[in-house]
């Protein structure tokens, strides 16, 4: 018997685009999936969409999250797993596209491989297109899929996974996060399952750029967004810091983390900057210490003229 993979869509206003990633759920040739759709209070015509696609095929579900429950997509994601019985789980967004040969190229490629986590490839797309197979970003030269993933050279996300059950039965999704949440998410998971993936070197998901996504509102320097971003750097550094990994992989991802910081500094919140870059001096040595005052002199210059990203960006790597 087929296994049973549980679909998760977190939703809020999606009443435009909701309709197109419904459908590609319906055109998926596996056949053994519930959807699971959580509506985060929204306030256009949702509801009256995904109620449509009830009536067509009762393998959709439609929950609204329960108001004790904080707002939020991560909230949704959370409260969606814990409806679904999948023996495999799929967290989904709302406004991305399933290929109609996903979930049976992914159970496969788990089945056949043994591995109890798989992630395909993606494509990013802005307008409803055919589905392009060229990969946003190539498994080829992956090494170490947790090494490579910390350090940012290997770019997963949730929407191209496909986790058995028992992987994910004790992790749950940061609900405190508006962004970085499939940063925060995967990094937990990888930590104690770096053995137990498959790279599947097949685009079977298309994800869509829009100005309303959250990676929107990181670079248009919505706070909440970059302090979210920050939080999930800051753990990742935490985690590695004091491991025996390589100090090569130890300095990317503190590069990765003192990145974070600059968009602090880029968006116009100097004096977070200084006090998270001040923190971070604590746990450093002497000699990036050295370093990090170097940034902050940089970093005082820029924000009275504007100028100084250039040597700021040399600086940074020398760390």
């Amino acid at each position: 018997m087929q296994p049973l993979i549980s679909i998760i869509i977190p939703t809020f206003n999606r009443a435009s685009l909701i309709s197109d990633t419904l459908n590609s759920v319906l055109s998926q040739t596996y056949s053994n999936w519930e959807c699971i759709i959580v509506d985060d209070d929204s306030n256009d015509d949702t509801e009256e969409i995904v109620n449509n696609y009830l009536s067509v095929d009762n393998r959709f579900q439609f929950y609204k999250r329960p108001l004790e429950l904080l707002k939020g997509a991560n909230s949704c994601r959370n409260y969606g797993y814990s409806k679904s019985t999948g023996d495999y789980v799929k967290w989904f967004d709302s406004d991305d596209l399933l290929h109609s040969d996903c979930l049976k190229n992914q159970i496969e490629s788990v089945l056949f491989h043994k591995k109890p986590i798989v992630f395909c490839e993606y494509h990013l797309f802005k307008e409803k297109s055919n589905f392009d197979t060229k990969p946003q970003h190539s498994y080829k030269n992956v090494t170490n899929i947790f090494h490579d993933f910390i350090q940012g050279s290997l770019v997963l996300n949730t929407q191209i996974a496909l986790f058995d059950r028992n992987v994910v039965n004790q992790i749950r999704f940061d609900e405190s996060l508006t962004r970085a949440q499939d940063l925060d998410f995967i990094f937990r998971i990888l930590e104690n399952n770096q053995d137990n993936v498959f790279l599947q070197n097949e685009v079977l998901v298309q994800i869509r750029a829009h100005a309303n996504s959250i990676t929107g509102n990181f670079h248009r320097g919505n706070v909440e967004a970059l302090n979210s971003e920050i939080k999930v750097r800051k753990r990742i550094y935490d985690h590695v810091v004091d491991s025996s990994l390589s100090t090569t992989i130890k300095k990317k991802v503190l590069v990765n983390c003192l990145n974070s910081f600059r968009a602090l500094l880029i968006n116009g919140f100097y004096d977070q900057y200084k006090y998270e870059m001040n923190l971070m001096s604590t746990k450093l040595s002497f000699k990036k210490k050295f370093y990090l005052k170097v940034l902050l002199l940089i970093a005082s210059i820029y924000n009275k003229t504007g100028r100084g990203l250039y040597f700021y960006g040399k600086i940074s790597k020398k760390i």
